[in-house]
Parts: C-alpha cells; sequence; structure tokens
C-alpha cells in the first residue's frame, strides 16, 4: 500500500524539505515480524502543509512504497558508510531524520537501481 503523507514535527529541518526529495521509512524497535531497517521508499510531492493538526506537528506531502526486501539494521551496521546514519547513531532523534549524499549513494547501490528519485531533493 502507498502512503500520501506523513506526520513530521515541526523544526527547522521541515524547512530544509523540497518537493522531490528522497523519503525513507525507517522502522525503529523491530520485532521478529516487523524488524527495524529501511521498509519504505518514495519522494516529497509537495511542500508541508502547516496548521493542519494542533501542536507542533506538520503534515508532509509524498508517495512512500514498500521496499521488498526492506534494508535491514544489520545490513546497514556492517555498511562502511550506511553505518554512520543519523538513526542508528542517535535513535531517538526527531522525525525527520537525514542522509547526506554519500549515504544517499550508498543506500542506492545497497537497494538497487530505480527504487529511489533520482534527485537530492537540493
Amino acid at each position: 500500500a502507498e502512503v500520501r503523507r506523513w506526520c513530521v514535527r515541526r523544526s527547522y529541518r521541515t524547512e530544509l524539505v523540497v518537493p522531490g526529495a528522497p523519503v525513507l521509512l525507517w522502522v525503529s524497535g523491530g520485532s521478529a515480524r516487523v524488524p527495524s531497517g529501511v521498509h519504505a521508499v518514495g519522494e516529497v510531492t509537495g511542500p508541508v502543509e502547516r496548521d493542519l493538526h494542533p501542536g507542533p506537528v506538520d503534515d508532509l506531502p509524498m508517495l512512500l512504497r514498500p521496499l521488498d526486501p526492506p534494508v535491514l539494521r544489520p545490513v546497514l551496521l556492517a555498511h562502511p558508510v550506511l553505518s554512520g546514519l543519523e538513526v542508528l547513531r542517535s535513535p531517538w532523534g526527531s522525525n525527520p531524520s537525514y542522509l547526506d549524499r554519500d549515504q544517499l549513494a550508498a543506500l542506492r547501490e545497497v537497494v538497487g537501481p530505480g527504487q529511489l528519485p533520482a534527485t537530492s531533493g537540493g
């Protein structure tokens, strides 16, 4: 199933999100049924939408598709570049998190061609 919006905490990071930027869904905590890792990929489809909810949250329009197979935490931890992902170094961090250009390029190699959008979003 596709996801078309995601709730994100309002911060300076949401100001940096632009249409066309890649989006990844990280599942934390993990279980035997749904282990920790990157489970979906896609792209931002529009600007962050403010004031739709009470409190410091906004909606991020996106198109997010399941990644089959997902890239699980042990694979990321064993990778020389992806082991430095913010979600692994600071798992208590806020949403949205980020990848730098080298990490995004490495993830593109791991997930295979055509899984992530070609643009870096800026």
